[in-house]
């Protein structure tokens, strides 16, 4: 009768383990499913990161040439005022 007992278990923890052992393979196959969804967001959120860089770097040099075109103007039209008010 013990050993009846022992054998039924010993069936009982092999299933409870293998049931155990499947659970764990599923969450661990979750979980490498989310890790490469997360590394697929880093990777797109890399790119976004560096076309926004590319796109202010343009802005800048944009503004860079501005000022210098409007201190240009400025300057010609200071220069010509001056000018004018000597003649």
């Amino acid at each position: 009768m013990v050993e009846n007992n022992t054998e039924q278990l010993l069936k009982q923890l092999t299933l409870n383990l293998t049931s155990l052992g499947t659970e764990i393979k599923s969450e661990l196959q979750e979980i490498k499913s989310n890790v490469e969804d997360i590394k697929k967001d880093i990777v797109d959120l890399k790119v976004s990161t560096g076309k926004l860089e590319e796109k202010m770097n343009g802005i800048d040099t944009r503004l860079k040439n501005e000022e210098t075109i409007s201190r240009t103007a400025f300057g010609a039209i200071i220069g010509g005022v001056i000018i004018r008010a000597i003649k």
